[in-house]
């Protein structure tokens, strides 16, 4: 059984999406009455996906607590960086010298 079952029905649903919404892009249907049910189809799926990844959160009614705050765990796990490694590029660091 898999311990992040939210986790995984997310990528994969959010990878099918975005695979049918390439390939009907790549690939359209022509002039039928249903071009729209692909991409309808996708962002259902991701729609889905957005729900079980919503899910997997401890306390789901606080996911907008990262938007709003800056120093929230979950902003800085993206933007962290070694400050000994290559030198910053400009405004992007905010190591002490």
């Amino acid at each position: 059984m898999i311990s992040e079952f939210s986790l995984f029905l997310f990528t994969l649903l959010g990878g099918t999406a975005a695979g049918a919404y390439v390939f009907s892009w790549a690939f359209p249907a022509g002039k039928g009455k249903k071009r729209w049910l692909l991409p309808l189809v996708s962002l259902v799926l991701l729609a889905i996906g957005g729900v079980a990844l919503l899910l997997h959160l401890g306390h789901p009614e606080r996911m907008f607590y990262a938007f709003t705050n800056p120093s929230a765990g979950i902003t800085r796990a993206g933007s962290s960086r070694s400050c000994n490694s290559d030198p910053c590029p400009v405004g992007g660091c905010s190591c002490s010298a």
